[in-house]
């Protein structure tokens, strides 16, 4: 495999910023499977469709080596989900909070009904040891009342992935094979040593790690993503005229169309100059009724 990427210039940011959040095929299913391979054993329902993917802008000489992703998503219980997607390179292995600051839940309407209000989940990827005493590659923290002796377990959890960690041959669930591509490519691709065969029988992961392969690196410098927007003549047209009259029924279709394309939310808000706030609102509406 002489035209793979050479190890020295992928890091675990950069495979996860390019299997999951450019526009190229099955971005958003890939992305679904990961998340659930991690969710499963939480979830009362798996996730049937990412809604959106937003990811945080990150200085220009560090893109490479962290990322941070906020997925809206929405179960096949019907439940919404906010999940965030840390991932960090052993160079900041001295800044990864442990734990974040509990989430305010709000919801939209008075009337909204109490299943809309939105479960969110952390999940923090590393390719260095994060919790000294743990042993395993994946880890869990839940919020617990110490009055009521009751674990939160439905409000918010930690999911900790240290990629050192895992050092399980068989490979037998979705998650343990995700871990066994992400280690086979930043420390096997570089001596050419060929994918075992139980990555290769899952579609899914192989043609993730057909992806990376085919990247156009050099040594230094990741491709940054440059999504491509393919709107219909008639949409370019109400884009048009709803950044000239500010019309807020034309802006709104357009959004809630991109919502249901699998836009990012940054681009959507740019080209349609709807506010965060009510894209979320839109996002909700588009997955409650549809």
């Amino acid at each position: 495999m002489s035209s793979s990427p050479h190890c020295s210039s992928i890091t675990l940011a950069t495979v996860v910023n390019h299997l999951f959040c450019r526009s190229i095929s099955h971005s958003h299913q890939r992305l679904n499977y990961f998340l659930n391979s991690i969710l499963e054993e939480t979830l009362s329902g798996p996730i049937s469709e990412i809604v959106y993917i937003r990811q945080n802008q990150r200085p220009e000489d560090t893109h490479h080596l962290e990322t941070q992703l906020h997925v809206k998503a929405r179960t096949t219980k019907q439940e919404h989900l906010d999940i965030y997607l840390y991932v960090k390179h052993e160079t900041y292995s001295n800044q990864f909070q442990l734990f974040e600051h509990p989430t305010t839940y709000e919801q939209f309407t008075i009337n909204t009904p109490f299943h809309l209000i939105k479960k969110t989940y952390f999940i923090k990827l590393a390719n260095f040891n994060l919790l000294q005493e743990c042993p395993h590659y994946h880890t869990v923290y839940r919020y617990k009342d110490f009055e009521a002796h009751t674990t939160l377990k439905d409000v918010e959890e930690m999911h900790y992935l240290e990629l050192p960690k895992f050092n399980d041959p068989h490979l037998d669930s979705p998650l343990q094979r995700w871990m066994g591509l992400f280690k086979h490519i930043l420390h096997s691709m570089d001596i050419e040593r060929p994918l075992p065969d139980l990555l290769q029988d899952d579609a899914l992961i192989y043609e993730s790690y057909q992806l990376i392969t085919q990247m156009p690196f050099n040594d230094t410098q990741e491709v940054h993503d440059r999504p491509s927007i393919n709107q219909s003549g008639h949409d370019q047209k109400l884009l048009k005229l709803g950044k000239q009259t500010g019309a807020w029924a034309e802006r709104s279709k357009i959004a809630t169309n991109m919502i249901k394309e699998g836009f990012k939310y940054q681009m959507i808000m740019s080209l349609t100059n709807v506010t965060e706030k009510q894209l979320d609102q839109l996002a909700v509406d588009f997955y409650r009724y549809d």
